[in-house]
């Protein structure tokens, strides 16, 4: 994908708007699942990949091609996602009040009036929110750094090019993010450690009596496949030591899908008056062919 991204940047810069929004497209879902992980909720995401794509078409002159044009934009979007938390206020979310809200003593066989496909949804829009909810409980520096470096999978030397860190400091946060979560889950987790007080389906069908879930308005299970809807968590789990089940837990989320085509938004605005405008801000003068 790189190498193509890198011809349709060329021709990006050139001023094909075509090309841009090939870019658009191949970036779009990776770009709103960092979004999500990083600010919980999905609409918040939208509105972050809305304002982080339109920053990276109109610097797109500034890329060098000294890295591969996704690298660069991972790295567009993490500096606006870091900035974002000076303009809101502190989310609910510590590990303290995430332990607290576990139902330690459910009632006895809590109703399942529900079939196979919708405890099946249940389970995962219950498990979805239980990682991202987990992800909000690191603070910022290290939310990012887990994000990018366990649920991503980005090398470490790439990672801490994207966050302009030395590769020591993201290993060394990426330990201290992954030792949190470990900790939180050996004690919490049914996944991690069966006996343990939260399962998905007991904590989604109290939710659902609760009101606090509702299958025709989901939060994450309809926010593309994600990997726990390719391969069984729970029997890949069995053949994993503890060591690993944590970021195979935290792994299921890792591949969601954008809810809608930001390419429509981008063209629109490509094509709008304000466009001038943005590109006077952001000092970017590309002449994009009609």
């Amino acid at each position: 994908m790189n190498e193509n991204l890198e011809n349709l940047a060329i021709k990006a810069k050139q001023g094909d708007k075509h090309a841009l929004e090939s870019i658009v497209r191949a970036i779009q879902h990776r770009i709103f699942g960092l979004a999500l992980k990083m600010l919980y909720h999905p609409q918040d995401a939208e509105d972050a990949v809305q304002e982080i794509l339109i920053r990276i078409i109109t610097n797109l002159g500034s890329f060098a091609h000294k890295s591969s044009l996704d690298t660069w934009a991972l790295k567009v979007a993490s500096n606006h996602l870091m900035g974002v938390r000076k303009k809101r206020a502190a989310y609910w979310f510590t590990f303290e009040r995430c332990h607290a809200a576990i139902v330690q003593d459910p009632p006895d066989a809590p109703s399942l009036d529900y079939d196979e496909a919708e405890q099946e949804l249940i389970v995962k829009e219950m498990r979805l929110a239980c990682m991202q909810g987990l992800l909000q409980c690191l603070d910022w520096e290290h939310r990012i750094v887990y994000i990018l470096g366990e649920t991503m999978d980005i090398p470490g030397p790439e990672g801490a090019a994207i966050l302009d860190i030395k590769p020591a400091a993201f290993r060394k946060r990426l330990s201290r993010a992954r030792e949190k979560i470990r900790e939180f889950l050996s004690v919490n987790c049914d996944l991690y450690e069966e006996g343990n007080p939260c399962d998905c389906l007991t904590q989604g069908t109290l939710a659902m009596q609760n009101g606090l879930m509702d299958l025709k308005a989901l939060s994450f299970a309809g926010q593309g496949p994600g990997r726990a809807g390719q391969v069984s968590l729970e029997d890949s789990l069995k053949a994993l030591e503890h060591l690993t089940r944590e970021a195979a837990i935290m792994r299921c989320q890792a591949d969601y899908q954008a809810p809608r085509d930001f390419v429509q938004a981008i063209r629109r605005m490509l094509d709008s008056e304000k466009f001038q405008e943005l590109k006077t801000l952001n000092q970017e003068d590309t002449p994009w062919k009609k």
